[in-house]
């Protein structure tokens, strides 16, 4: 399998979020196809396609708007599962006042948001009797939470059922525009922030379109603010949990099309 995530482009200071996407080997080469297809040799950026910005900036509105389907419609069909975890900051900045011990283990907002997304992930397949695979995972390079997350990365494999519950193969950190799975996850961390601003109240509008359209496939995403504390816990506990027993991760639901 190859893993692929993104923090969501211009999202908001106040929210922390990652977000992406399993794909086994076999749909790789058909997906990078039918992306360079749709994009012909745009750089893809989701926050540039849906402002028309930069690659993007010659296409009208419903131009963008189908080529935007039409890269949806193309992740709904390749895709094994999608997640997506966000954290306030003001509420993690809160809590972890009160367990400060916890901060080592547990890392910043953005290393907190990645280990729930490789578990969430492995839990969901596990309950669905997905089989899993040998996974690389890749992160965007030159974010300015990549020490954050290689640090947790790298922790994997010092667990052994952490490293055999991920499957873990190895990890990279690669530009954009490099693979079709990270482009993926960028839409989708994007889409993810959106919505966020939504949750906490900075917004006003129903759940966008595209939202509920990524959301017909299996999606496993939540967004921790009062309850940050849920968050913690399961973060915790993850490294101690054997694969199978128990039901930690119940509070991660597929996110509702609403």
């Amino acid at each position: 399998m190859q893993a692929a995530f993104d923090d969501g482009g211009d999202g908001s200071a106040s929210i922390t979020c990652v977000a992406g996407y399993f794909f086994r080997d076999e749909v790789l080469a058909p997906l990078r196809l039918e992306w360079r297809r749709l994009l012909g040799r745009r750089r893809f950026h989701m926050v540039d396609l849906v402002h028309g910005h930069e690659d993007f900036a010659d296409l009208s509105d419903p131009k963008r708007d189908e080529l935007a389907k039409g890269l949806i419609s193309t992740i709904k069909q390749f895709m094994t599962v999608g997640v997506a975890f966000s954290v306030e900051r003001a509420s993690y900045d809160k809590y972890i006042q009160e367990v400060r011990d916890c901060r080592h283990e547990i890392g910043g907002p953005y290393a907190l948001c990645a280990r729930l997304c490789l578990a969430s992930a492995a839990r969901w397949m596990e309950q669905e009797e997905i089989p899993t695979e040998e996974t690389t995972y890749f992160f965007e390079s030159g974010n300015s939470k990549q020490r954050e997350a290689n640090e947790f990365l790298s922790s994997i494999i010092k667990n052994p059922d952490m490293d055999e519950r991920y499957r873990y193969v190895t990890h990279s950190f690669i530009r954009k525009n490099k693979l079709p799975s990270l482009d993926a996850a960028d839409l989708r961390a994007w889409e993810w922030n959106q919505q966020c601003k939504r949750f906490s109240g900075l917004e006003d509008r129903a759940a966008r379109a595209s939202l509920k359209s990524l959301c017909e496939k299996p999606h496993l995403a939540h967004h921790f603010d009062r309850d940050i504390r849920i968050a913690f816990v399961h973060a915790l506990l993850e490294p101690f949990v054997v694969p199978g027993a128990g039901r930690l991760a119940r509070f991660i639901k597929p996110a509702a099309n609403g």
